[in-house]
C-alpha cells in the first residue's frame, strides 16, 4: 500500500516527539515529576511530566504512521493531536500550563505547540479538503450544467442547449 503525507507526517512527528521525550529524561531525570523548575531541553522547559506527555504523543502519531492503513484515520489523528496542541498553545499562552514546567505568556513552548497544532491540522486534511470543496463550488462549468448537476435533472428530449439556459424544449 502507498502511503499518504499524512502517514509521513504522523510518522517524523511520533519519531521527533519520542526522540525530545527520551532526551527531556536526560535533562530532567525521573524525579520531582510535577516540579516546575528551570530544567530546560534547549530552549524548552521540560519537567518529567512533559517528557511523558511527549512519550505519549511520539507513540500516538508513530503507531498511527506505521500501524493505519486507512488514510483517513491518520488524518483523524493528526486532527486530535492538532485539537491537542491547539489547546495547549491557548492554555499556555493563557499561564495555565505550570503542570507542564510552562511559565509564561512568551515561553518558546507555547510556540512551538501553536506550530505544532497548525501544522498537524494542515496534514489532517482538514484544511485542503475545505479549500478543494469551496473551488469546485466556485467552478464556473458546474454552475452552468457542464460539471455534476446540482439542480433538477434534465429529460432526455431536452437538447443540450435548452439544459444550459434551463428551458424546456417543445415536446
Amino acid at each position: 500500500m502507498r502511503r499518504s503525507i499524512a502517514h509521513t507526517f504522523a510518522f517524523a512527528l511520533g519519531a521527533v516527539y519520542l526522540v525530545v521525550g527520551i532526551a527531556g529524561f536526560f535533562v530532567t531525570g525521573f524525579d520531582n515529576f510535577l516540579a516546575n523548575g528551570d530544567e530546560a531541553l534547549l530552549i524548552f522547559e521540560v519537567n518529567p511530566f512533559h517528557n511523558v506527555v511527549h512519550l505519549g504523543v511520539g507513540a500516538l502519531a508513530l503507531s498511527a504512521g506505521l500501524a493505519l492503513r486507512d488514510r483517513a484515520a491518520v488524518q483523524g489523528t493528526n486532527l486530535g493531536i492538532a485539537a491537542v496542541y491547539l489547546l495547549a498553545a491557548a492554555l499556555g499562552f493563557a499561564g495555565y500550563l505550570q503542570i507542564l514546567s510552562i511559565d509564561g505568556t512568551w515561553a518558546a513552548d507555547n510556540f512551538l505547540h501553536l506550530g505544532t497544532g497548525l501544522v498537524a491540522l494542515a496534514f489532517s486534511g482538514l484544511v485542503t479538503r475545505t479549500a478543494v470543496k469551496h473551488r469546485a463550488e466556485r467552478t464556473p462549468a458546474t454552475a452552468v450544467g457542464v460539471g455534476p448537476s446540482r439542480g433538477p435533472s434534465t429529460t432526455s428530449s431536452q437538447s443540450r442547449g435548452d439544459r444550459l439556459v434551463g428551458s424546456k424544449s417543445p415536446q
